[in-house]
Formats: structure tokens, C-alpha cells, sequence
């Protein structure tokens, strides 16, 4: 039992000098300024006051019952004079009928002389009368701030008249209630505080130690700090002086232990710091320190808490190496280099630039995009930009492809140059674009080179045009020439040297004719187009009757001009011609007829 301050305590009481005289009622309040004195309060404690108090006033049945505010109820403490199980051991705190509620709710004491004759429901009538209970008395307990924190119920087996000589002492009794409960209260609050601080720091993601001097000495290390460097408690909180100095790195051995020294001092307050350690089993680690100078028990130590960063430090270091490297191709690359945000400000672009365009880097960083770009180009990347960010959303990053560009560029002189872009997003930690990185390169040469390669191929088709026109006329000449011939002399021997000669001529038209369809097919400039087969059929007519000036061919067909359209390319007037040709020269007769025909299937289209 802790006696300093008991003195004091027991003055605090309502009459309690007078009441030395009353041995009785002293020896009560000795109880119950015992249990002001003691921090580790029990249920027994309240029962043996209540006990004192029943004897005091000579009183057979005591109970005492707390507030409780969580659940709303009153709740059974203690009792004298009566078991447990006999009592309701929760009482609602907004019970109508209950009268230790009622107390509760009003905070005014109730006093009964013959309770089993009062007007009360029947339910408290039927235990008042369970035990043989006449005289009642409820007294609220009251805390220091007024507000009604419990309440005594005291009984008696008979009537007598509420003994006013005990307000006092009830008084009494009431104000020490009080103290304990809120003191209990306060206690168990601190408890539930301290477990829940004690669980954060003990499951703290950080290193946490608390260090006090002569002789410097571990008071409290954490798991998390034991598991960074490798050591248990127990040999945390047994290390000598020297062997906590060997935890620090050598070169930094004297500032931190000398920072150390101005926190315990009060010198500086809390502070940041980075330091390396050196684990048991040798490694050395980057830590962040956070230190403050702490009153702890009889004296001052410092808290720290530590977290290890080595890894973090490696990579950044890394990264710096990667983008020094970087920077370093970057700015000796013939390309040239270069960030774009998705507003289209550009935010890194490579030395080369310069000898590309005749501006340098900074002008080029602070100049919107039309400065150096044709005003096509600005809105080709515009279009560019927006139909990429399109795509992400609609069939992801790795959906679509990102073709080189071809732009133009104004070179500070106001010539026009050709650069081939090629770029791709930068992302961030969520794989969403944030900006463009991308590379350029000067195809001014090779555009030029390919100019002049259409040229060169366009003048050599207009060239192959020309022969082939007047080689098919020379030979289309040469061929009625040969059937005129073959008219006024068809002798035997002639004949045959006339005939192998239109068939020489026929072969070098049909050559020539390959040849020219052979090139457009190469070159990709033959393709489908709607066309009018009955105007294929009339030009093939046509060229054949030219052919055979002595004979007569007549084409019948079952369908106008323009009734059908069909998809086809220039040979479709060729198969005409083949089947044309054919007819006529092996037709003996000098009047060839044919007839065509067409029948239309699916839409608009023939076959």
C-alpha cells in the first residue's frame, strides 16, 4: 500500500477530522482511503467498502454499479449482502422503471422508508420482496466534472427512517467512489493507449530504438530494428558502449555520436540524417535517420527511428549512372533527340539540332514547334498524338503500330529539309503516356534521290508509250499490207510467205503489247476500275477489223452500252481481243460473226 499523500486524502473528506471519534465509520473511511492509495484497484476492493459501510449503517444489502457509456447501461460492480446471481447485472440506463436508472439520469439521491409499500411496478415489487428488502436508499456517484458516473443502492431487511447523520458519511463515500472509478477509468484508458502504441512499435515497418547515456546503452529496440541489423534484443539491450559505436560506419563515428550528444543535451531539436551501418555480419547499409532528444524515466535518452534505404540508394545510383550514359549518346548521336510533352512543348532536344537546323537547343526549347516545322508537319504530329492516345484506350499499348513519319523542317535560313521521325510514350509508374521520345533524322538526300527517280521512271513510260504506239501502228500498217497482198496474189508459195509473215506481225503486236502491260503491272499502275465491257468489246472489234482489212467481222451482242458496269482491269479489252482475233483468222468465211452475251449475277456487277 502506498501511504504518501494519505494524509492529505483523508482530510479531503466531509467531517472526517470528527469523525476519528467513530470508530465504526473511521474504520470505513480507512478502507476506502486505502483503495485511493492503491493503482492495482479489484472487485473485491469495492465489496469490502461497501462491507464497512453496511456495518456503519447497520444496512444488510449493498451494490454498487458503473456507467457505462459504450453500451449504455449500468453496470454491476460489486455487491454485499447479497449473491450475484440474485441481481440484474445490467440495467439500462433509459429503464423507466429501474430506480437505480432513474438516480442515474436525475443525479438526485431516492430514499424509501417501506419500499414494499410504495407505488412501484410490479416487476422491482416481486424482487424487493425476493429479498425481504423495506428501507432503500440510491446515492449517485458523481465525477469531477458533475456528471453521474455510478450509483450505491444500500438496503435494509427493516423499516426505519433515512438516518440523516449518514449523509455525510454517504457523501463521503460517493466523492471516494468517484476518485477510484475515474482513476480506473483513467488507468485503463492509459493501458489500452500504451497497448496500442506498443503494438505500432512493435510492428513498425521502421527501426525504432531509444538510447540513454552513462553509459550509453540500448533501453528499447524494436523487432523491426533486429531484423536490419541482424542482432536479438537481449544482445541489443546487453551491448557495451564500444560495441554500440562499432554499429555506426567509421568515417561518420564522430558527428553522430556527437549529434547524439547535443539531443541529450536539449541542444538541437528533431532532425533528419542519413548514415551508414554495419550490419553483424558485416554489410554496410544506408539508413535515414530521424533522432530527438526524450525525458525517459529518471533522466534523457534519445528516440530514433531508422529506415533503410540501401536499395533505394543503389538504384537512384544506377539510374544517374544509366542516364549519364544516356545523355552522353544522346548529345554525340548524329540524330537528334528529343522529348515532347503531350501539349507539344518540347522539353529535350540532343546538340545535333543545331548543325540539322541552324538553331540551338535553347532556342529551340523556348520556340513553339511552327518556328522549325511547316505548319503541315505540326498538324500531322498533332493528328499523330491524338490518334495514338485513341488507340491506347482502345486496344492497348501493344495494339497498334507507330509508323516513321516523314516532316518538314525550316532550317533558319528558310530552306526546307526532309526528317524521318521515329518515337515512342515515355510512361509513368502506371503505364499511362506522359510525354514522346523520340528520334530524328535528315532524309533530305534520299526524297531528293526518290524525286528524281519518278522523274527518270515517268520520262522512260512516256518514252515506252511513244514505241509502243507507233511499233503497234508500224505493225498494224505492216499486216494490211500483207492481207492486201495475199488478194491479188494467192499462189501457193506466196501465200505461205505472206501468211508466215502476218503471224510474225501478230506476235510482234501481241510482244509489244506484253511488254507495255508487263511494265504497268510492276510499276502497281494497273488496277480495278469500273468499266463498260461493252465499250472493251468495241475497241477490241475494232483493232481486229484493222487487222483483217479482208474480211468483215461483225459483233452482235445482247446488251447496250452502259447497261453493265464491272470491276476490271486494261486486260479485260486484251481477253476480247485474243477471242476476237482468233475468230476471224481461222473463220474461212469472209464474213465472221459473233455474238456475245451477258447475264448479270449479284448486284451491278457481270461475269
Amino acid at each position: 500500500m502506498r501511504t504518501s499523500g494519505l494524509q492529505e486524502k483523508i482530510r479531503g473528506f466531509p467531517d472526517m477530522e470528527e469523525r476519528r471519534n467513530s470508530p465504526r465509520e473511521f474504520e470505513t473511511l480507512r478502507v476506502i482511503t486505502e483503495a485511493l492509495a492503491r493503482y492495482d484497484f479489484s472487485k473485491d476492493m469495492y465489496a469490502k467498502i461497501l462491507a464497512e459501510l453496511l456495518n456503519v449503517m447497520t444496512l444488510d444489502i449493498g451494490t454498487l454499479r458503473i456507467v457505462d457509456e459504450e453500451n449504455k447501461v449500468l453496470r454491476l460492480v460489486a455487491a454485499a449482502g447479497v449473491s450475484e446471481e440474485q441481481l440484474v447485472l445490467e440495467v439500462p440506463l433509459d429503464d423507466s422503471e429501474n430506480l437505480a436508472a432513474s438516480v442515474c439520469r436525475t443525479g438526485k439521491p431516492i430514499f424509501l422508508t417501506d419500499a414494499q409499500s410504495e407505488d412501484l411496478p410490479k416487476s422491482r415489487l416481486d424482487i424487493i420482496k425476493s429479498l425481504d428488502i423495506r428501507t432503500l436508499t440510491f446515492w449517485p456517484i458523481k465525477g469531477a466534472n458533475g456528471t453521474t458516473i455510478g450509483v450505491v443502492n444500500l438496503a435494509s431487511s427493516e423499516v426505519t427512517p433515512p438516518p440523516e447523520q449518514s449523509r455525510d458519511l454517504l457523501t463521503s463515500v460517493a466523492q471516494a467512489f468517484g476518485a477510484i472509478i475515474e482513476r480506473q477509468g483513467m488507468i485503463r484508458a492509459l493501458k489500452k493507449s500504451e497497448e496500442k502504441c506498443r503494438t505500432i512499435v512493435e510492428n513498425s515497418i521502421q527501426g525504432i530504438a531509444i538510447a540513454a547515456a552513462d553509459p550509453l546503452r540500448f533501453v528499447y529496440v524494436n523487432p523491426k530494428l533486429c531484423s536490419m541489423l541482424g542482432y536479438t534484443q537481449d544482445e541489443f539491450l546487453s551491448m557495451k558502449p564500444e560495441e554500440i559505436e562499432e554499429i555506426i560506419h567509421p568515417e561518420e563515428r564522430e558527428w553522430y555520436f556527437s549529434r547524439y550528444g547535443r539531443h541529450l543535451r536539449g541542444e538541437i531539436g528533431p532532425s533528419r540524417s542519413t548514415v551508414r551501418v554495419i550490419t553483424k555480419d558485416g554489410e554496410i547499409q544506408w539508413w535515414e535517420l530521424a533522432a530527438t532528444g526524450i525525458d525517459y524515466e529518471a533522466g534523457r535518452a534519445v528516440l530514433g527511428t531508422f529506415i533503410d534505404t540501401t536499395e533505394r540508394r543503389r538504384s537512384l545510383e544506377a539510374l544517374q549512372d544509366s542516364e549519364q550514359r544516356y545523355r552522353l549518346l544522346a548529345e554525340n548521336a548524329k540524330d537528334v533527340i528529343w522529348v515532347l510533352d503531350l501539349d507539344m512543348k518540347m522539353e529535350y532536344i540532343s546538340p545535333s539540332v543545331e548543325s540539322l537546323t541552324g538553331y540551338s537547343p535553347e532556342e529551340i526549347l523556348n520556340s513553339p514547334l511552327s518556328t522549325f516545322l511547316t505548319s503541315e508537319s505540326v498538324s500531322r504530329i498533332a493528328h499523330e498524338i491524338q490518334r495514338s492516345l485513341t488507340l491506347e484506350q482502345e486496344v492497348g499499348k501493344h495494339g497498334y503500330d507507330a509508323p516513321p513519319l516523314e516532316l518538314q523542317m525550316v532550317h533558319r535560313d528558310g530552306s526546307r529539309l526532309w526528317i524521318e521521325v521515329t518515337r515512342t510514350f515515355i510512361r509513368d509508374e502506371e503505364g499511362e503516356p506522359t510525354a514522346i521520345l523520340g528520334a530524328a533524322r535528315d532524309i533530305t538526300k534520299r526524297k531528293e534521290a526518290q524525286a528524281e527517280l519518278r522523274q527518270a521512271k515517268a520520262t522512260a513510260e512516256f518514252y515506252n508509250d511513244i514505241l509502243a504506239h507507233d511499233l503497234a501502228n508500224i505493225q498494224q500498217g505492216i499486216m494490211a499490207s500483207l492481207e492486201l497482198l495475199k488478194l491479188n496474189d494467192a499462189s501457193t508459195e506466196l501465200g505461205q510467205l505472206i501468211d508466215t509473215a502476218l503471224l510474225l506481225t501478230s506476235r510482234g503486236i501481241l510482244l509489244t503489247t506484253n511488254v507495255k502491260r508487263l511494265a504497268q503491272i510492276r510499276d502497281g499502275s494497273i488496277g480495278l476500275h469500273p468499266v463498260d465491257p461493252h465499250e472493251m468489246l468495241r475497241r477490241a472489234t475494232e483493232t481486229v477489223s484493222e487487222s483483217f482489212p479482208n474480211k468483215h467481222l461483225r459483233v452482235t451482242t445482247g446488251f447496250d452500252a452502259g447497261e453493265y458496269v464491272v470491276h476490271a482491269d486494261r486486260f479485260l479489252e486484251d481477253v476480247f481481243y485474243n477471242l476476237l482475233h482468233n475468230a476471224t483468222r481461222y473463220d474461212r468465211s469472209k464474213e465472221v460473226e459473233v455474238e456475245v452475251n451477258a447475264e448479270a449475277r449479284g448486284t451491278d456487277s457481270l461475269r
